[in-house]
């Protein structure tokens, strides 16, 4: 079917085709431009003949080049030049070529010209020279004589004028008849020779150029160019006229074929129109302007119960009923009036006991009624509306039950919600209650290490070092069960930080290595150097592959361990890929069977009852760990041969993202223990001396003693160092109030020690008091004072006086609920040159912070009452306060909202896991920092 339209559309879109080509060659072909040039040709002619009129002038008076000339001339070359530039672009490609060659040919005769008219002006000028001599030579002469040469004169000037060559005879006779005449007189002969040679010479040469200029056929080429461009324009006319004709027969055929397809076309629309009409269900009648029936369908004659030839011509209202149209006659009138709006509604037919859909549509030649029978639809919609009445009842019914078990859900919530909560607290009253005595026992136990070391009694040490070992690892248990129940109870969170990859490695490593040599394990690590940085939680990290290496030293004897590092490329939860790191804990243990394997992640499981009874373990460090990493975007796996060792895998993201962090924090209140002690009034606790503390750096054994003595005998605590790296040492111990040093140290150099105790900020504060001669360089150096040697004890005790005025000592505060925790840490705080306030309350250290303000606040998180986020809050509002620096020191495991809730805490340290003496030094450095910074306020 559509080849064969397509075949047929040839015919016409090739006649198309041929009127568009014929159009377009008749169009593009401009007679005014063909107008215009037979102007530019006709001017050329005038001007050729405006130069041939001057030539003439200036041939017969010898006159120079006039302004008529020299017009005519530019105005043909500028002719001249519009013909080239101008030749009609709708001549063929022959016409052009024939027309620049004439053009060329005539521009080149034109050049010519203007040569030959220069050349005639030369001669010209040499004729009007000689001829303006002739007033001079009459000069001074009389008789004869002067009529002889103005005869003479006379025939020149005739012959320059007339160019009659027979005056030429006449000339040369009167000449040679005064050739005898000129010898003695004021007119010499080759004067007058030079004048007739001039005339004689010139006007022959004049004149052969003009009959040359005559002689060039310019004015025959621009009539032959004329002719040419004339026969071109008749030709071009004579085809644009024939385009034209074919252009309107095809047309007027084209149009012919075209209306007999019309007419044919319209033809078959109309019998197909009615074969459609008579094929549809539905009944129609058509209608003229004056309401008479022009046509209809058999099933509207079914319906009228009459035949379609007795209904054709009828008058509408008379042969319809009333049911389809007297009654519905507004409608049908506004219909045809306003031969926009379609007539459109419902009636029941009794005749025929059906529903019958009604549709007008108005148009030019009048109105089209449909007629539709929809019986059935209607009774349909009536059973439909009987089914929506008893859906309507089964909805109601399903809605309350629907609303009951809401109910019964909703409540179920709030008990899952109240269990949870209750779960919960009893994590974090577990973390707290549970803890806090085990800190309890680690403190006192390592406080009497401490204190039977000093007294002497060592005996008693491994039994405390027993009791210290057993504390922390209780408390790691403990620890490890709540992490996993934070975990199971969603209450775990991510704090992610930037880590530098090869750092942690390098601290893992050095908190592993111990344990590697405990079984007399190597231990290796393989870190690119430019493994860059990692976006995770670092805490998480760092205890994840700690348990790893851990079990890997637990399981391997005189072995080998490899941690080691890679970067790779990991799928996301999207299907991508991202960047990440691949950590491996490879070592040569005992391996585990596939079994083994399978059960290794689970919580409590280890790989049978031997190896618990014989390693020992939980067996939840493997659990945690892959917990965490999952929480990550990371995955752990493990490979493993037995009897030949065991590959832990952890991969990980670069760039951890936390999915949803939680916005709410808990805080269980602390359970109340009967046993426990009332809290305890605020109170201080002064340092273990009072005394100044000098360091003596001299190596010199006498000196060294005689210092010490005379110092000791003044009332100064002194300590003795017997080199420069012993006194750094005993320094940072110490923080002494002043350091004497001995500058001509033999094996040291004593200035570097003096420059390397200024750069430490935590030294940099304490004077130093040089023995030297050099006094100049010591207090370039940042030494406060000099002595030199032999030391004078007098001047020496005058200097420190001088440098060591009386200060109150620095005060800090402890806040602890917990009154073992409380004890413990001031008593770990006491052995300095502090004084120690202890409150039991945030309320106790509000009061006290009223009347003194302390240098350093160390505070406890979880306390009844007044808690540390809400102690920490008042302290920020109040601007004398602002200052204060806190350290926190808590079992509380710290969510993303806690952090943000203490912004602005110095340090933050967990009660399971500090080390004391990184907290010992962050005091030392706020302290002073703040005593100093005290010192230059006032």
């Amino acid at each position: 079917m559509r080849r064969k339209h397509f075949l047929k559309g040839i015919p016409a879109v090739a006649t198309l085709s041929v009127l568009a080509i014929l159009g377009l060659k008749s169009v593009a072909v401009d007679f005014d431009q063909y107008r215009s040039y037979s102007a530019l040709i006709s001017d050329q002619l005038v001007n050729e003949a405006a130069v041939q009129l001057a030539l003439q002038n200036i041939r017969y008076t010898i006159s120079q080049n006039g302004q008529s000339l020299n017009t005519a001339l530019l105005e043909a070359e500028k002719v001249q030049a519009q013909l080239m530039g101008q030749i009609p672009p709708s001549l063929s490609a022959a016409e052009k070529t024939r027309l620049r060659k004439q053009l060329e040919f005539n521009a080149e005769l034109l050049s010519e010209k203007r040569q030959l008219i220069e050349q005639l002006e030369v001669h010209h000028a040499e004729l009007r020279t000689a001829l303006t001599q002739e007033p001079n030579l009459l000069n001074g002469l009389n008789g004869s004589l002067r009529l002889e040469i103005e005869a003479l004169l006379d025939d020149l000037f005739l012959y320059a004028v007339t160019s009659d060559k027979k005056l030429i005879a006449d000339i040369e006779t009167k000449f040679s008849r005064l050739g005898p005449r000129l010898g003695s007189g004021p007119i010499t002969e080759p004067q007058v020779a030079q004048l007739v040679q001039l005339v004689l010479d010139n006007k022959p040469a004049a004149d052969q150029l003009i009959a040359d200029v005559f002689d060039l056929p310019l004015t025959n080429n621009i009539r032959a160019l004329e002719k040419q461009f004339d026969d071109i324009q008749q030709t071009t006319q004579k085809r644009v006229a024939l385009y034209r004709n074919l252009a309107y027969v095809l047309l007027f055929t084209g149009s012919g074929v075209v209306a007999f397809w019309v007419i044919n076309r319209l033809r078959r629309t109309s019998q197909q129109t009615v074969r459609v009409l008579e094929s549809i269900t539905d009944a129609f009648i058509a209608l003229d302007r004056t309401w008479s029936i022009t046509y209809v369908n058999a099933q509207a004659a079914d319906i009228l119960k009459c035949d379609i030839s007795g209904l054709l011509g009828q008058d509408f209202w008379k042969i319809l009923p009333e049911s389809l149209g007297k009654r519905f006659t507004e409608y049908y009138h506004e219909a045809v009036a306003t031969n926009l709006q379609v007539v459109s509604f419902e009636t029941y037919y009794e005749p025929t006991e059906r529903w019958l859909m009604v549709r007008g549509y108005p148009g030019i030649d009048g109105l089209s009624i449909f007629l539709q029978d929809f019986t059935e639809r209607k009774q349909a919609e009536e059973q439909l509306l009987e089914l929506n009445r008893d859906l309507d009842n089964r909805v109601k019914d399903r809605t309350a039950q629907l609303a009951s078990a809401m109910e019964e859900a909703e409540t179920a919530r709030v008990k899952a919600e109240d269990a949870n909560r209750s779960k919960s607290e009893f994590l974090a009253n577990m973390s707290h209650e549970l803890r806090t005595p085990l800190n309890a026992i680690i403190g006192y136990s390592e406080m009497l290490e401490e204190d039977v070391t000093s007294i002497g009694e060592e005996d008693f040490v491994p039994d405390l070092q027993k009791i210290q070992g057993a504390g922390k690892h209780l408390l790691g248990l403990i620890n490890s069960v709540l992490d996993l129940s934070k975990i199971e109870a969603g209450r775990m969170e991510l704090f992610l930080e930037d880590i530098c990859v090869k750092t942690i490695m390098d601290e893992i490593i050095g908190t592993i290595q111990p344990l590697a040599q405990k079984n007399f394990n190597q231990l290796y690590v393989s870190c690119p150097n430019d493994i860059g940085m990692l976006h995770a939680d670092q805490v998480k990290l760092r205890q994840s592959l700690i348990n790893l290496l851990s079990n890997a030293c637990k399981f391997t004897e005189k072995g080998k361990i490899t941690l080691a590092v890679e970067p790779i490329m990991m799928a996301n939860s999207q299907g991508s890929e991202d960047r990440g790191l691949k950590f491996m804990v490879t070592d040569t243990g005992i391996g585990m069977t596939p079994e083994q394997m399978g059960k290794v992640f689970q919580a409590f499981t280890q790989a049978d009852t031997s190896t618990t009874r014989k390693y020992g373990g939980t067996g939840l460090g493997l659990t945690i760990t892959k917990q965490f990493i999952a929480m990550m975007g990371g995955d752990v796996s493990v490979d493993s041969t037995y009897g030949e060792g065991t590959t832990f895998t952890l991969a990980i993201p670069r760039m951890v993202q936390v999915d949803r962090p939680s916005e709410e924090t808990f805080f269980a209140p602390p359970i109340r223990l009967i046993e426990r002690e009332s809290i305890a009034a605020i109170h201080e606790l002064s340092g273990k001396s009072s005394e100044k503390t000098i360091l003596v750096i001299e190596e010199d054994v006498n000196a060294r003693e005689s210092l010490h003595g005379w110092l000791t005998d003044a009332g100064y605590n002194v300590v003795c160092a017997v080199d420069g790296q012993q006194g750094v040492v005993l320094a940072n111990e110490h923080l002494p109030d002043a350091i004497l040093l001995d500058i001509m140290l033999p094996q040291e150099d004593g200035w570097a020690i003096l420059q390397g105790l200024k750069a430490m900020p935590t030294l940099a504060p304490i004077p130093v008091l040089a023995i030297t001669d050099d006094s100049n360089r010591a207090h370039q150096l940042g030494a406060a004072g000099c002595i030199p040697k032999p030391v004078d004890h007098i001047r020496l005790l005058d200097i420190l006086e001088t440098q060591l005025p009386d200060h109150e000592c620095p005060k800090i505060l402890v806040v602890e609920d917990d009154v073992n925790a409380r004890e413990i840490m001031g008593r770990f705080l006491q052995q300095y040159n502090w004084t120690i306030v202890l409150a039991a309350s945030g309320q106790q250290a509000l009061n006290y912070i009223n009347d003194t303000v302390p240098d350093l606040i160390v505070l406890d998180l979880m306390m009844p009452g007044m808690d540390g986020f809400e102690f920490v809050q008042i302290l920020r509002q109040n601007p004398g306060w602002r200052s204060i620096p806190i350290i926190v020191v808590t079992a509380k495991t710290l969510t993303a909202k806690d952090q943000q809730r203490l912004d602005g805490v110095v340090q933050v340290y967990q009660k399971a896991d500090f080390n004391r003496q990184d907290l010992l030094n962050e005091v030392r450095a706020l302290v002073t920092a703040n005593v100093d910074s005290a010192s230059v306020v006032r």
